[in-house]
């Protein structure tokens, strides 16, 4: 049970990395290639496949890292992305020639990451074993 707190940790920042560079360059690789013009619809639905797979899979590794470490900080500071990750479907609209979806998403992935980093550092310190 401990080494899948690991895997997950590993597994939930690689998801929300995924989510800042599919909001970064996605937008540039359809722009730049006519061709790929037709694909904007899966655009959207990229954004929620990611999100329903980061959701569960960082929830359980953060909810391990509290048990292991009780930390409620990181445990907060997570799920506050994960909740920023979730309310970022819903925005519209543009802040200084962005599109504010874009934006609220890099924040709350770099939320997301920052909190499964620190979970993993904090395992490290105390050898929790679960990140063996």
């Amino acid at each position: 049970m401990k080494a899948s707190q690991a895997i997950t940790d590993r597994l939930a920042m690689t998801l929300s990395f995924a989510c800042i560079l599919h909001c970064l360059f996605m937008p540039a690789f359809i722009i730049s290639s006519v061709t790929f013009a037709s694909l904007q619809f899966t655009d959207e639905l990229l954004h929620y496949s990611i999100l329903f797979l980061a959701i569960p899979i960082s929830f359980f590794a953060l909810m391990s890292g509290k048990r292991n470490h009780n930390n409620n900080l990181v445990f907060a500071v997570g799920l506050s992305g994960l909740i920023v990750l979730f309310f970022a479907l819903f925005m519209e609209g543009e802040l200084y020639g962005l599109p504010l979806e874009t934006l609220i998403t890099l924040i709350g992935s770099i939320v997301v990451i920052s909190a499964h980093y620190k979970n993993y550092q904090i395992c490290q310190r105390i050898d929790c074993a679960c990140h063996e």
